[in-house]
């Protein structure tokens, strides 16, 4: 499974109190807090008790909602050449 550390709605928060350095908040549209609504999706994780919270995740937690950071994937390909050549 794919990992949140290449994933694309894994974000630092600006406003962090230092967990930066352990994982990142999870800002995929499908992984939310209630928002009042009677309906959701049958793939959602929905926090029900509204309060302003939000998802942390660890690099290393997978998601079925995961989709690739493009840049971050560029980086990891480039550091596995470079591993290769030596440098």
């Amino acid at each position: 499974m794919n990992k949140c550390k290449t994933c694309k709605w894994h974000k630092e928060d600006p406003k962090s109190n230092g967990w930066e350095e352990q994982g990142r908040d999870c800002t995929c549209p499908k992984i939310r807090e209630d928002e009042g609504n009677d309906s959701y999706e049958d793939d959602a994780l929905v926090y029900s008790y509204p309060e302003g919270g939000y998802f942390w995740t660890g690099d290393n937690f997978g998601c079925i909602h995961h989709e690739p950071n493009p840049n971050i994937i560029d980086q990891i390909i480039q550091d596995f050449e470079d591993e290769k050549r030596g440098k």
